[in-house]
């Protein structure tokens, strides 16, 4: 089990976490992601709650008749939850089986013995960044039907599927060539 390699500097990071790419240890040699929560994230969940119960109460000090700290445990059990990359698991299983039979979405397979509360580790999909707008030209797409696919998925998650998982930045969208079935 494990990594026969992982690399050090990530492929990218975001306020939560940070993804690099590895090499699983099974002699396969397969290449996967792993999202690797920052070590600092749930450290200052307690200060970072009450700092804000702390800014609810002033302003509703200051502006009598605002009504802001109902919002607060609302806050505090999605911030849990958003921490918990057992979710987004679930979300991504869930997403998945919504777009198994469109052959134009591509989401990474989950390795669910190698994810955990603070780690998700997944199927490796190279592609371009959605916004490296240069690249996709050379590669030869046609960025207007790109804009037109990714615009078409997010409908269909949102009026077909009433589901959304999405963190919608180019860090998460990669646009790549359908593989051709051996």
């Amino acid at each position: 089990g494990g990594f026969a390699s992982f690399e050090p500097e990530p492929l990218g990071c975001a306020s939560l976490a940070q993804v690099h790419k590895a090499t699983l240890n099974d002699g396969s040699g397969r290449v996967v992601a792993v999202k690797v929560q920052h070590r600092w994230m749930s450290a200052h969940l307690s200060s970072d709650i009450l700092t804000m119960e702390w800014a609810a109460w002033g302003l509703e000090r200051a502006f009598p008749g605002v009504e802001i700290q109902w919002i607060l445990p609302v806050f505090e059990r999605n911030l849990l939850r958003e921490l918990d990359f057992r979710m987004e698991c679930d979300n991504l299983r869930r997403c998945a089986v919504n777009f198994a039979g469109n052959a134009l979405v591509a989401l990474p397979g989950l390795l669910p013995e190698l994810c955990s509360r603070r780690v998700i580790t997944m199927e490796y999909l190279p592609g371009i960044k959605v916004d490296d707008v240069t690249r996709l030209k050379e590669a030869g797409f046609d960025t207007a039907a790109v804009g037109a696919l990714v615009t078409k998925v997010f409908g269909e998650m949102v009026f077909s599927h009433g589901f959304v998982h999405c963190d919608p930045h180019p860090g998460n969208l990669f646009i790549r060539r359908r593989p051709v079935d051996p």
